[in-house]
């Protein structure tokens, strides 16, 4: 696990408290969440990361273009990993906790990116700040500084830095766009840094968002969603040291994982 001192930056970015988290077995640190509908899930198609897309086949002409078959989820993997994350990394954590199950996950309802310095002073402090990091913020709005953000991270020197960008937001549209585009920044600013595009994977995806005949918010993910989001940051966590940018799909969705070497 890797060490940080001094961690914490003035201005947008400030060292907020973070909450107390409730440990839970094998690593998997997450906070109390709402009550969850539970529902049969079924396995989320994948492809290895930063890799060509597979050949899909022409359909025949007059029949209608389905998604591709779903594949079985990767392999649980023996890395390990620090994961920060908000209330989308709750519903996402069990998921993720099964493909990465040596990951520390940390995820909190309503957490900001102004969060971030005094999270990873904590967890460095805790000895659980792992060389592969995976931060899931900004959801919850924008604002902050790309450049702070990224003079945080790269004094790290991860291995892997990987980003989850926003999706769509029905009640904040105007969000994802700036969000998207401040995380892209800090991308650039950040080697080996990928940028899970869960935007476009989760774009025209319904199912992503219902909890078996409810429907959700548009924002966090149902049991569909979160097993799919769960498979993008696993592969991305596993990608290999110097990727360069591909196209990949899952379900019916085009994604761009955005390498940065």
């Amino acid at each position: 696990m890797l060490g940080v001192s001094g961690v914490g930056l003035s201005g947008v970015i400030s060292a907020a408290p973070v909450s107390s988290v409730v440990s839970m077995p094998a690593s998997l640190v997450v906070v109390p969440s709402s009550s969850r509908v539970e529902t049969p899930r079924r396995p989320a198609p994948t492809v290895p990361p930063c890799a060509p897309p597979p050949a899909s086949p022409s359909p025949t002409a007059g029949s209608p273009t389905s998604p591709p078959a779903p594949t079985s989820p990767p392999a649980p993997s023996q890395l390990q990993a620090t994961v920060i994350g908000d209330s989308i990394m709750i519903d996402v954590a069990p998921d993720l906790h099964q493909l990465l199950p040596n990951a520390y996950i940390s995820g909190q309802v309503s957490r900001q990116m102004a969060a971030l310095p005094a999270v990873i002073a904590q967890l460095s402090a805790a000895g659980e700040l792992s060389p592969r990091l995976v931060i899931e913020l900004g959801t919850n709005g924008p604002g902050w500084s790309p450049g702070q953000v990224a003079a945080l991270l790269r004094p790290l020197q991860l291995e892997r830095l990987v980003l989850v960008n926003a999706g769509n937001d029905p009640a904040h549209p105007d969000w994802p766009p700036i969000i998207n585009q401040e995380l892209d920044q800090v991308a650039a600013q950040v080697p080996n840094t990928i940028v899970v595009n869960w935007e476009a994977a989760s774009a025209g995806q319904p199912e992503y968002f219902t909890w078996g005949s409810r429907p959700g918010d548009g924002v966090h993910p149902g049991p569909i969603g979160s097993e799919a989001m769960a498979v993008l940051i696993a592969e991305a966590v596993e990608s290999g040291s110097t990727p360069s940018a591909s196209v990949a799909a899952i379900g019916s969705a085009v994604h761009l994982l955005r390498c940065a070497a």
